[in-house]
């Protein structure tokens, strides 16, 4: 089965009407005085708005911090007024694409996964947003956007990439979450500047050392942090994020 163009929209088998195959058919080509790809791109086009969901988006990459939060936008047109079966997925590296969340409308169906849980937010235009961001949501993100009563389903992708993030110094509590996809009995470390941690009296790792806590930040914490999952037959590591340590700025004043 031939696929859209790029920006255009996939198609489910099961419903694509005999008018669609016909106009896509390259027994038109001869016929015009286009070039062929062109007349296929524009026919195909022409078909997707007429029969299929429209998903666009002003931006291709999204950049989060750790702790924060990422809105990863699109919209969507379609001619049908039903509500919207919405489902979001995400690819790391070379791991099969995982399911993030399905709704209809903004109404989540299914069990979320336990790292997402609480984590996710769907608005009525196809939009996803992440709480409280982690280094392990980086990846490759689809969206797919489906109605019943239309032929053609939308799809779109946006890439969230984690940026460094900064702290003041002296502040109270600082987080650091790291989680894996798969795999059983897993034993989690951190590393600071390539340096295995371990508790300290301001860093602190949790009872599962899913999560490292640097209390009362100093300038010292300035450095490149990662977390290392392994268990008996493999390993990973995260992607390293660079906290930087910010001095609040003071008003001095001059006496004569």
């Amino acid at each position: 089965m031939r696929r859209c163009p790029a920006n255009c929209l996939s198609v489910k088998e099961r419903h694509i009407p005999s008018l669609c195959l016909r106009l896509i058919s390259p027994s038109l080509e001869p016929n015009s005085r286009m070039p062929p790809d062109r007349l296929t791109t524009n026919i195909w086009t022409s078909m997707c708005e007429a029969f299929g969901v429209n998903v666009t988006s002003q931006t291709q990459v999204v950049r989060g911090m750790v702790g924060r939060e990422a809105l990863l936008s699109v919209s969507y047109s379609s001619s049908s007024s039903d509500r919207p079966v919405i489902k979001w997925l995400v690819k790391k590296d070379k791991v099969k694409p995982v399911t993030v969340v399905q709704s209809i409308g903004t109404e989540i169906i299914g069990n979320l996964r336990p790292e997402y849980r609480n984590r996710i937010l769907v608005f009525e235009n196809g939009s996803l947003l992440l709480h409280n961001l982690q280094l392990s949501d980086e990846g490759a993100y689809e969206v797919e956007i489906s109605i019943t009563d239309d032929t053609f389903t939308g799809e779109h992708y946006i890439k969230l990439t984690m940026m460094a993030t900064s702290v003041l110094e002296y502040s109270e509590r600082f987080h650091l979450h790291c989680s894996h996809d798969n795999g059983t009995k897993p034993i989690y470390s951190w590393l600071k500047g390539g340096r295995v941690l371990t508790n300290d009296s301001r860093l602190l790792l949790s009872h599962d050392q899913k999560v490292l806590t640097i209390s009362r930040v100093l300038m010292s914490d300035d450095d490149i942090y990662a977390c290392t999952v392994e268990n008996p037959i493999s390993s990973m590591k995260s992607i390293p994020i660079r906290l930087t340590v910010y001095t609040e700025l003071k008003h001095k004043t001059m006496a004569d």
